[in-house]
């Protein structure tokens, strides 16, 4: 019995100095925020606009923060992580957004509660939302409904934002405050489309 205890005893110490000792292996986790500036587009007009469905790249629903680091590859970041799902985030954020764009208006996110109970739908397909060396890059397109669920507009962004000379490449607080800046950018858009 003495003997396994003594046996144990070091296994026990040498997997614990194992967890302990490398202090590199924090996981950061992020969150997109809504933009706090911008001012409000000019309408009239009291609507319910309805957001969603929006998709995102499959890529995107990892929990990992991708970058582009070559013509077609991505890198994952594994110490560096979206504190929850991204699509339910982007949704939340751009929901926002566009709240403090069109003031006089309601938003409901996708699904409602009764069928066409929104003036107006924003379903948003988003195809590129990354950092790609020190710029950041969202590109989505988006089709709004009237209240029959006919298509009344389509459109597409191509937006673009870049570090500060001054931040580092692999900075991911400023990546991530890059791409909540981009959300807010569509936000704006699309209130404008309206």
């Amino acid at each position: 019995m003495i003997n396994q205890k003594l046996f144990l005893l070091p296994l026990i110490l040498l997997l614990g100095y194992g967890c302990v000792s490398n202090p590199g292996s924090g996981i950061h986790y992020y969150l997109l925020t809504p933009s706090s500036s911008g001012t409000g587009v000019s309408t009239h007009r009291h609507l319910n606009i309805g957001i969603g469905p929006i998709e995102l790249p499959e890529y995107l629903a990892r929990p990992h923060i991708f970058t582009h680091t070559g013509k077609s590859q991505l890198k994952s970041n594994k110490q560096h992580r979206w504190a929850g799902s991204l699509e339910k985030n982007f949704t939340d954020v751009l929901a926002t957004d566009l709240g403090m764009q069109l003031q006089k208006s309601h938003i409901e996110i996708y699904p409602w509660d009764r069928p066409r109970s929104v003036d107006r739908q924003i379903v948003v397909h988003v195809t590129r939302f990354i950092a790609d060396g020190r710029s950041v890059y969202l590109d989505a397109r988006w089709r709004i409904l009237d209240k029959q669920g006919e298509q009344r507009k389509v459109a597409t962004a191509r937006l673009q934002n870049s570090l500060a000379s001054n931040v580092a490449e692999d900075d991911f607080d400023a990546i991530v405050s890059l791409m909540s800046d981009l959300v807010g950018e569509l936000a704006h858009e699309i209130a404008v489309s309206l």
